[in-house]
């Protein structure tokens, strides 16, 4: 079972005269590292933390773009692990509150992107 970990991990600001905005993608994390990376997020620190993309489409027998998802790059205990880019079938819109408490929201950004990290190469094909 996977775990949603953060939301607009991969927050870019676009051109300010952009219609777009703020562009996000979710990212999802087997239990055991979505904890550790959990806690990196909540302590600010996201050294060690890398996300590597292939540029192809799609890659024969991998399910979406096929890219890597390390933690602890840099140091001994480094772990590479498989991940899959993955288009949603529509853009979703995000909203948020200024204070957390009222009922008056505003866009923070649009997500058209899941990112799916995996424990090991055959579940990312299957």
């Amino acid at each position: 079972r996977l775990v949603k970990v953060l939301f607009a991990l991969g927050t870019e600001k676009m051109e300010e005269n952009s219609e777009e905005g703020d562009r996000a993608f979710i990212l999802r994390l087997p239990p055991a590292y979505a904890q550790r990376v959990r806690a990196m997020i909540e302590a600010n620190n996201f050294e060690g933390l890398e996300l590597r993309i292939d540029p192809e489409k799609t890659t024969p027998g991998f399910r979406g773009r096929p890219g890597c998802f390390t933690i602890g790059a840099g140091t001994p205990q480094v772990e590479n692990l498989p991940a899959s880019l993955c288009d949603l079938p529509t853009l979703v819109e995000a909203y948020r509150t200024i204070d957390g408490k009222s009922g008056d929201y505003i866009k923070t950004c649009d997500v058209s992107q899941i990112m799916v990290v995996h424990e090991d190469i055959e579940e990312a094909k299957a």
